[in-house]
């Protein structure tokens, strides 16, 4: 491998790369905790859900957004997003229209094609390549704004220029990627494209460096954009460069050169870390491929490059196609990442080391029915969850896509209710849900609970101590020290009433009337328990009040009071007439309705 001085990276000036080989880099991988995945989303429910994703998702106002390579209304490619709950909403279909004589499209642009790789975002909108589609059938840039839903081409790229995208990073003023060049597959170039003029610019790296390939956009660091090739350089085997469009046609330099032996050649991604560029190499050269930092230093401006891990290509899995992301747990910062193959089961693996590359473990292996054999990255989303896409295949070899979580998310406690008792005992109770790590951390009104047993990624049962239990609400979390996040909360009442109401029998002959049972399921007692109102509304919107007893009880536990409401005329049948109650106690209201049937 070489290093380069006086090379240009923004702000930070010119300096002399070295490399340092870790001791930990040939570390055996240890498995002491499984981190489970849940599918939120598999695809391919329909042609229009589409069955293949080839991007890395982007977090925007709560949802993640990203885009599968076919499905959609014309089955070329759509924009999809989804929220933490796994709420899955279609909310673009490409159309890309059929080519015309030599490939022109005269008047009317084609909107692409087949998107993928990773997509950026600023203020609310998405930026994205597709692979296909335009006036010469070689691809667009895009836009989305997630808030209005308009989608508009950016830049269509053209033969013997730019093709082939693989996606898009951006500052807010530059949108920046990679194409291949020349339209022979044989070098890749950045575009850059201003937000503010509207401008798409090319820069060849064969005129900078010699011939090489990329196949994911750099990233923003510094002033500058530092990608990687996985081939080029003085040993073919991959560069570090960077990228600052500060002239006419930008400026492109190397910060590093792979040596091309082993795992130390072909890089493929990379994301910068507290002011720290990470890395993965191998995935194209069928080697395992290696874990890498290159880092600046404060004092001489020199940038260090670090082999951190090399993957073995066995049980420790191999094959990483994305830059790992960090996460912030309670033994300091950690990376996670995915790796394509191996693993216990052969789809691949999730595994985690310190930011130095010390303490690399797997923590968890992909089944397929987890989802699995992910060639794109994690993110995190509004819940603090990592989330990714994976591309299980089949024995057949077909695959169909799936989004998978990593991280808690609790559906419901057990009990519910409970009443106040202060005798020595403890109550057992337990939380069922989805991605509970064996060494998950069950959490009481922001304390954690000693006697916890996680039984699976779906049940936690727990032993809680009578004097924790006051009345009120409690609050239970699960926190996960692997990736250093916490669920979703959920509530136990104590000594709380909890009115419902049951519909009973209608008499509908001469007159109306239906008897509504109110049940305080909760505990405690619930204090002059009474019907406030009851009326019919009819499909049409029309409300007719019915008369309610002024009849009132106290409800203790599992306590019952019928009332009956009536009218003094039958309700026709034939407006789909809707019955609905309301009642009150002392420290509550309630309603209820019901769909009347005679």
């Amino acid at each position: 491998m070489r290093s380069y001085a006086n090379v240009v990276l923004g702000v930070l000036g010119a300096f002399v790369v070295t490399l340092t080989v870790s001791p930990r880099m040939c570390n055996a991988a240890t498995v002491n905790v499984d981190v489970p995945t849940h599918v939120v989303h598999k695809f391919g429910g329909s042609t229009f859900d589409g069955s293949i994703s080839r991007c890395t998702m982007v977090a925007v106002n709560g949802y993640m957004y990203g885009t599968t390579t076919n499905g959609g209304t014309s089955g070329i490619g759509s924009i999809f997003r989804i929220s933490p709950l796994g709420q899955y909403q279609v909310v673009y279909s490409f159309s890309a229209l059929p080519q015309g004589t030599g490939g022109e499209l005269g008047s009317s642009p084609s909107n692409g094609s087949n998107p993928a790789g990773p997509l950026a975002s600023v203020g609310g909108v998405i930026y994205g390549t597709t692979v296909l589609g335009g006036f010469q059938n070689r691809g667009v840039l895009y836009s989305f704004d997630v808030v209005t839903n308009r989608f508009s081409v950016i830049h269509q790229f053209k033969m013997h220029h730019a093709d082939n995208a693989t996606g898009a990073v951006t500052d807010g003023t530059y949108i920046v990627g990679t194409v291949e060049v020349g339209g022979e597959g044989t070098t890749s170039g950045v575009y850059y494209h201003n937000i503010s003029t509207g401008t798409t610019k090319f820069k060849n790296f064969e005129d900078a460096f010699g011939k090489a390939m990329t196949f994911a956009p750099p990233v923003k660091w510094g002033s500058a954009f530092v990608g990687v090739t996985t081939t080029g350089g003085s040993a073919n085997g991959g560069t570090v460069y960077s990228f600052v469009p500060n002239t006419e046609e930008g400026t492109l330099a190397i910060l590093h050169e792979f040596s091309g032996i082993g795992a130390d050649s072909s890089p493929v991604d990379v994301r910068v870390i507290n002011d720290t560029l990470y890395g993965v190499t191998g995935s194209y050269t069928g080697n395992s491929g290696e874990l890498f930092s290159l880092s600046m230093s404060t004092s001489s401006q020199v940038p260090n490059f670090s082999v951190l891990h090399q993957f073995a290509n066995d049980h420790d899995a191999s094959t990483p196609m994305s830059a790992p992301v960090m996460v912030p747990t309670p033994s300091g910062q950690k990376l996670v990442g995915l790796l394509l193959n191996g693993g216990t089961n052969g789809y691949g693996a999730v595994y985690t080391s310190s930011l130095d590359g010390s303490n690399y473990s797997l923590i968890h292996a992909f089944n397929g029915s987890d989802s699995g054999m992910s060639s794109n990255g994690l993110v995190t989303g509004s819940d603090g969850n990592l989330y990714g896409i994976g591309n299980p295949l089949t024995s057949t070899g077909a695959g169909v896509a799936s989004i998978f979580r990593m991280g808690p998310q609790i559906a419901t406690v057990n009990p519910m209710h409970v009443s106040l008792y202060n005798d020595g005992h403890e109550l057992a109770a337990e939380l069922t849900g989805s991605g509970f790590s064996s060494n998950a951390v069950a959490m009481m009104d922001g304390k954690p609970l000693s006697k916890v047993v996680v039984e699976g990624p779906t049940r936690v049962t727990m032993m809680i101590p009578s004097s924790h239990i006051t009345s009120g609400a409690h609050v239970f979390t699960l926190f996960d020290p692997n990736i250093g996040n916490t669920s979703n909360t959920i509530v136990m009442l104590a000594n709380q009433v909890r009115v419902t109401a049951k519909f009973g029998v209608v008499n509908n002959v001469g007159q109306f009337s239906q008897t509504v049972t109110l049940t305080n399921s909760g505990y405690g007692t619930a204090y002059n328990v009474h019907l406030v109102s009851a009326e019919i509304v009819s499909s049409n919107g029309s409300r007719f009040a019915l008369t309610v007893p002024s009849t009132s009880a106290n409800l203790t536990g599992a306590g019952t009071q019928g009332f009956t409401v009536s009218s003094p005329v039958p309700i026709s049948s034939s407006l789909s007439p809707l019955l609905i109650v309301r009642w009150a106690y002392s420290g509550g209201i309630g309603s209820s309705a019901s769909r009347l049937s005679f």
